[in-house]
């Protein structure tokens, strides 16, 4: 067993390639997130750097959890990762997806926060998706999963959709023992001129499970990336989302939907960079929380001088359905264009007692009246998600929480 830093700077050690030693300079160079810092102020991971884990648990995946974990689903290729580590056996991987080794890209933007260094590093295979030019829209089925005692995995996926071609991703992660798991997982997606690439992450997770996750997307000229997050259960989960505009006319929607309970926690930090004119940018997020559970959502949108004519929207709606609950939501606007229709929202509240009153004078139980009206509030983020299968799988998670 052996701490983070330690492994990962063993990689980079073994590594001749530069930029693995320029990636653990950075780790190095970002402090360690601790509630001192505005961003990570919910929650203190201190102690996932001072740990001690195992980094390479064995096996133990079967085919009857992978045929319950895809029931339903409808796909054109699926990839199968086990503790960051690729099943080959299991997968079924067409022309446009396979896994990779522990390689260091010369294109991927510079790190943005310490854990995504050090997935970056230490990931020793991940999901990589490469979409020919002019390629049909195809469904891509990421299944992860994640086991063993006080262990450390780390997994990172590529995407690059070259020009006028159409990608759909979606990626389950999902514990197979409630033992202390922790998480380290990064995406990179780059859409090049006039494509698009929809991204959709669901967890299903222990509750002694941890999860930290960055989902970066830079984007070209008249390129669309969707962006879509669901934690359905688990200890802790943190997505952190950022999107980089590069060129013109380019277009990002980026969605989600939280709802911890019990003890679980979970939040989204949101960043979207505008540096070309004429680029949109729409958020959309939204949570339940009960019992003593906490959701927290931070969204930040940039607006550089010269991205004049700039289009953003960010929304943020919750609901709390009991006194102990706490959602905290930070939206910000950072505008240097004056020529530009921003605009952003967040609300938190409980649940209609005027709506539920009406329906139950319609002979509709207060229990059944709440759970159509959560259901429908629900939906407003689901129904961003195209792939039908996905989509159902998701709403009944969540249905079965409420």
């Amino acid at each position: 067993m052996q701490t983070i830093t330690s492994y990962i700077h063993h990689i980079q050690q073994q590594s001749n390639n530069t930029q693995a030693k320029q990636l653990f300079a950075e780790y190095e160079a970002f402090p360690i997130p601790t509630k001192r810092l505005e961003d990570w102020k919910f929650k203190d991971t201190q102690d996932w750097f001072t740990s001690l884990y195992t980094f390479t648990p064995p096996s133990k995946i079967t085919q009857q959890q992978l045929d319950a974990a895809i029931e339903s689903l409808q796909f054109d290729a699926l990839l199968v990762f086990e503790n960051g580590l690729y099943h080959n056996s299991f997968s079924r991987p067409n022309s446009i997806a396979s896994a990779i080794t522990n390689d260091f890209e010369a294109d991927i933007p510079h790190c943005t926060n310490k854990f995504e260094c050090a997935s970056l590093i230490g990931a020793q295979s991940g999901a990589a998706i490469h979409v020919a030019a002019k390629h049909e829209k195809q469904h891509v089925l990421i299944v992860s999963f994640f086991q063993g005692n006080q262990s450390y995995s780390l997994q990172k996926n590529r995407i690059y959709v070259h020009a006028d071609s159409h990608i759909i991703i979606t990626e389950l992660q999902i514990s197979l023992s409630d033992e202390p798991i922790r998480i380290n997982h990064s995406v990179s997606i780059k859409c090049m001129q006039k494509s698009s690439c929809e991204y959709t992450s669901v967890q299903h997770l222990g509750s002694k499970t941890e999860l930290i996750q960055t989902i970066s997307c830079l984007q070209e000229q008249e390129s669309t990336c969707t962006i879509s997050n669901f934690p359905i259960s688990g200890a802790y989960v943190r997505t952190n989302v950022y999107v980089d505009k590069i060129a013109p006319h380019s277009h990002a929607f980026l969605h989600g939907f939280f709802f911890p309970a019990a003890q679980e926690h979970f939040e989204t930090y949101v960043e979207a960079i505008h540096n070309a004119p004429e680029c949109e940018t729409h958020q959309l997020y939204q949570g339940i929380a009960k019992d003593t559970g906490i959701g927290v959502f931070s969204g930040k949108l940039h607006v550089a001088r010269e991205a004049q004519k700039t289009n953003t929207t960010q929304n943020n709606k919750n609901i709390l359905l009991s006194k102990t609950a706490k959602i905290h939501s930070k939206p910000q606007l950072e505008i240097y264009a004056d020529d530009v229709s921003c605009t952003h929202g967040s609300t938190t509240g409980q649940i209609d007692n005027e709506a539920l009153w009406y329906m139950q004078t319609r002979g509709i139980s207060r229990e059944a009246a709440t759970k159509l009206l959560l259901k429908g509030f629900i939906t407003d983020v689901i129904s961003k998600v195209s792939n039908e299968s996905v989509k159902n799988a998701i709403m009944k998670a969540l249905e079965n929480k409420l």
